[in-house]
Formats: structure tokens, sequence, C-alpha cells
């Protein structure tokens, strides 16, 4: 792959949205007063901690000790949540429009309301187990070199297994967390490809958000399987007939839980790939990172190029993250790339709007996505 050439073009057109920035832009924004509010409100942590600390000594070895210690860092800790969520608002509520409108594109939030149309979109590409809400922040959408596309900080939340019994639901949680893309396709896609990483980090990152859950199951799993080999064992050593009840007790822990722990974990993910057929893929080293899907096998080795491979594998490398996935579907292409931080930032609390590397860390992000177009050749109306 000529990553040398890709990564200048990526960087001349970052390059070029920079000029127009600090030509443009920049002169408009009121430096002076964000810093004076990113200084206070660093002032104001900084104080809290301090408080914080003073009283946790003061108060060591007596009886509220424990309590407000928990107590207090959760005060400190909303505080600076609060003040870094209120300087990062004020930031893009005043500035994040303009700065959008030099690549040609809108920026907006969306009500949840609006942000639901979405789900059956997301459920049918296939990247994802089943969505019930999608959470977004940071839209930048419009139209780009004649393309219709669509770039989120996004969270995907599931509810639990689509059931017609509702008490069968789960928890809610995190399936997904990290930058969605949307571009659309000039040419009707027949069926459903995708592309998976092999190791698919949003596993990990459903089972962080609802560890709990999964570690009661797995508990009172090893728990019936030690009750029932222990009676088998004792009754060995003493020569006599196990305890049927003890043994039957344990059983039914160690098939029951066990069997919703697996089915949690591992018979989800086959269940929501059910009737998608594996596509082999000649790139070897590609294939050794990710697994791709069709409904179709004709019609998904015509989509999953050697040129789409080498451009997909350079935006794993320019965002220095191997867990991205993708789908063809319908008349959209969909990039998911998974981020547990805050993508699109060009300033928070620890660093100023005037930092250049924030600036073209941003830009860069961008530029690397809508680089994407030139690959697809979408406004050419071509076969992809």
């Amino acid at each position: 792959m000529k990553e040398n050439n890709i990564d200048n073009n990526i960087l001349r057109l970052s390059a070029r949205f920079q000029r127009v920035f600090y030509e443009k832009i920049y002169p408009q924004i009121n430096v002076g007063r964000l810093e004076i509010m990113r200084y206070s409100f660093l002032v104001m942590t900084l104080l809290a901690w301090g408080v914080y600390i003073c009283l946790c000594v003061l108060f060591y070895g007596s009886e509220p000790f424990y309590v407000f210690s928990f107590v207090g860092l959760g005060i400190v800790f909303s505080l600076y949540s609060y003040l870094a969520r209120f300087y990062k608002t004020e930031v893009k509520k005043k500035y994040y429009q303009s700065i959008v409108n030099i690549m040609g594109l809108e920026w907006a939030n969306k009500s949840q309301k609006e942000l639901d149309s979405y789900i059956p979109e997301i459920n049918k590409c296939k990247l994802f187990m089943h969505a019930s809400h999608i959470q977004e922040d940071d839209i930048i959408y419009g139209t780009f070199q004649g393309v219709n596309l669509k770039i989120s900080d996004a969270r995907i939340i599931d509810e639990g297994y689509e059931t017609k019994n509702s008490s069968e639901k789960h928890t809610p949680t995190t399936i997904f967390k990290g930058i969605i893309v949307y571009f659309d396709s000039n040419k009707k896609i027949e069926s459903t490809t995708l592309i998976k990483p092999r190791i698919d980090s949003t596993k990990f990152l459903s089972v962080l958000s609802n560890g709990w859950i999964y570690l009661m199951l797995l508990f009172w799993t090893l728990f019936g399987g030690f009750l029932f080999f222990a009676s088998i064992a004792v009754a060995i050593i003493d020569k006599k007939l196990p305890h049927l009840g003890l043994m039957m007790f344990g059983l039914s822990f160690f098939l029951g839980f066990g069997y919703w722990f697996v089915s949690s974990v591992i018979l989800r993910e086959r269940n929501h790939l059910k009737g998608l057929q594996k596509v082999n893929l000649e790139d070897v080293n590609f294939s050794k990172k990710y697994n791709a899907y069709s409904y179709n096998q004709v019609e998904g080795r015509y989509l999953l190029t050697t040129a789409f491979i080498e451009r997909f594998t350079y935006l794993a490398w320019a965002f220095k993250n191997n867990s991205l996935r993708c789908s063809f579907v319908g008349d959209k292409i969909i990039i998911a790339i998974p981020s547990l931080k805050d993508s699109f930032e060009i300033g928070n609390l620890f660093v100023p709007l005037s930092s250049p590397k924030a600036v073209r860390s941003f830009f860069n992000q961008i530029a690397s996505i809508l680089y994407m177009v030139d690959y697809f050749k979408l406004d050419e109306k071509t076969n992809l």
C-alpha cells in the first residue's frame, strides 16, 4: 500500500482547511475570553481537589471520614465534569458551525427523537447487535464533492434481546461508542456486505458497561459447578453415595446460569450474523485482522476489491485503530470507528483552542474521512 502518497494527499487536504481556518475563522474567535474561562475552571477544579484533600486529612480516622471520602470524591468529579462540559459546549455553540463551513459542511446536535429514526438503518447494516437508541454529538453533515455524507460522534445502546416478552429484556448496554460515517451510494446495493474486526473491541465495551451482570452470572455458574463436583468428590473420598439434592442443586445452577452467560456473551453474536456467508478475500494480511460477510458472495467480492481494502486499511492506520468496521447496505456505505474518547474536539479544559496540535489533529481526522470520497468516486456515479 502506498501509504506515503495517501498520507500526503490527506495532509494537503487538511492543510488547506487549516489555512482557511487561520485566515478567516481564528481572527473572529475571542481567544482571550475563552482562556480566562478555561483557567478559571481549572483553578476551581484544583481548589475543589485541595479542599477535598484537606478535609480528608482533617477527618481521617473519624467515623464521618469513610462517608465523606466517597461523597466528596463524587462531588469533585461531578464539578469537573460539569465545568468541562460547559466549556466544550460554549466553544461548539459559538464557533463549530463556522469551522465546519470551511469544508462546505454543516454542524449540529439533534434531539433523541430525531436520532431514533436512524435505528432501522443501524440495525439493517448488521455492524452491531440490536440497537434500541442512538445518541449522537458533534454531527457534521452535508455534501462533499457531490456526495451526501454524515459524520457523528455516537453512542449506540441496546436495551436487550429482541423478544416479544418484555420481561426477558436485559439492562440497557452501550454496544458502541465512537465515530459513525454515512456515505450515500449512487448505486443500489442489493445485499448487505460487511467487514468486522476479528477481535471486536465493542464486545469488551459491552461487557465492561454491563460487567456486574456478567460477573454475577459467572459467579453463580462457578458456584454451581463447585457444588456439583465437590459433592461427587466428597462421596468418592468417603466411599458413599453423593448427596443427590446438593448435586442436583449445583448442576441446575451450573447449567442454568452457564447457558445464560454463554448466550449473553457468545450465542447472541452468532444469531446476529445468522444467514450471512463468510467472504474469503485474497488479501491474507487483511484477513488476519478482519472478517468479511455477505448475503451474496458474488456481490460481496465485487464490492470488497483490492483497492477498497487498501483504502480501508489506511483509514485504520490513520486512526491507529484496527477495530474499524464497514457495511454496504441499501443506498448507504457505513463506516464505524470505535473510540472511548470524544472526537472532533479542537480544545478542552487542558488544551487551548489556539493549540496548533489540536487544530491539526481536528482537521486531519476530518480529512482522512473525506478522502474516502475520492476512492469511492461516488460523485462520478461509478459502480464502486
